[in-house]
């Protein structure tokens, strides 16, 4: 399965000669992969894991761009104004970090993680 795919499967169960079917989908939505993508909001945030630069992709203008630690406390925040800004992560040590973002859209936030 692909990143951020869905699959539907249909699965056969016999119990004491009675067969019945029953569909079931899986979801698969990816983070360390590479880049993750999600919703209808646009948003494409890679790569991920991150060394130095985390890289963002909007088909909207973003607005604003935060990031905080696990505990929520905020570590940066720039107002980039234009569809494919990038964030200095040179200065973060290594973690988990979570990174929203302000578009047209509304307010998306993703999780990373810096290596």
């Amino acid at each position: 399965m692909q990143p951020d795919s869905t699959t539907t499967y249909v699965l056969e169960q016999t119990i004491c000669g009675n067969v019945s079917w029953d569909t079931v989908t899986v979801i698969v939505s990816g983070v360390g992969i590479g880049s993750y993508t999600k919703d209808g909001n646009g948003i494409t945030l890679y790569p991920n894991p991150a060394t130095n630069t985390l890289y963002i992709e909007s088909s909207t203008k973003i607005l604003q761009v935060m990031i905080s630690d696990i505990l929520g406390n905020e570590i940066l925040k720039q107002h980039p104004y234009n569809y494919t800004p990038t964030v200095d992560l040179s200065g973060l040590g290594e973690g988990m970090y979570f990174v929203k973002i302000v578009n047209d859209k509304g307010i998306i936030v993703r999780k990373f993680l810096k290596e």
